[in-house]
């Protein structure tokens, strides 16, 4: 069963990620602000961080930050607020390995989880595929045959929800959130 580290400042939302990935088999632990989490880390080693950017006492980046300096290669996937295409980069430049802007779909967040953690498992995912497409998701590109496809951070999200959800009809709702 895998250990969930959610760093999350706004309680309602913590509840109801804690709740849903109970329902879906992991186990959680929830903390509001990066000094927790960071201490956590150390006595949990959870197996997945769902990191908030905006936490009280120091941002998700630093948090992010002090992790990949002391050697955690745990995944990380930033939720947040800051829809920017400059924070989202930040991030990911930073060592998380996914972001997603709030609101979010839980279908979606439940889909990139069992991405990241099937890759911890030594099950390596680097890449989606369908046809000719493939999505490079370490780089976050699409290549088509031999041609890289420039994707803004939209439509790349909405590729790879494609990807992650094969022969599915998608509600216009996921759509637009993801």
């Amino acid at each position: 069963m895998s250990h969930i580290l959610i760093v999350e400042d706004e309680a309602e939302i913590a509840s109801f990620l804690a709740k849903g990935l109970t329902a879906d088999g992991y186990t959680t632990t929830a903390v509001n602000n990066g000094t927790s989490a960071l201490a956590i880390m150390q006595q949990v080693h959870p197996d997945l961080v769902l990191l908030d950017i905006g936490l009280p006492d120091t941002d998700g980046f630093t948090v992010l930050q002090h992790m990949r300096n002391a050697g955690l290669t745990t995944p990380v996937i930033i939720l947040t607020a800051r829809s920017s295409v400059s924070d989202t980069v930040s991030g990911l430049q930073s060592g998380a390995d996914d972001s997603m802007s709030k609101p979010f779909s839980f279908e979606e967040l439940r889909a990139r989880i069992q991405l990241r953690l099937k890759k911890e498992s030594g099950a390596p995912i680097t890449d989606l595929s369908h046809g000719d497409l493939r999505l490079d998701v370490r780089n976050r590109t699409a290549i088509v045959g031999d041609d890289v496809i420039e994707l803004t951070a939209r439509e790349y999200s909405l590729v790879e929800t494609f990807l992650l959800n094969p022969g599915r009809v998608l509600s216009r709702c996921l759509l637009y959130t993801s």
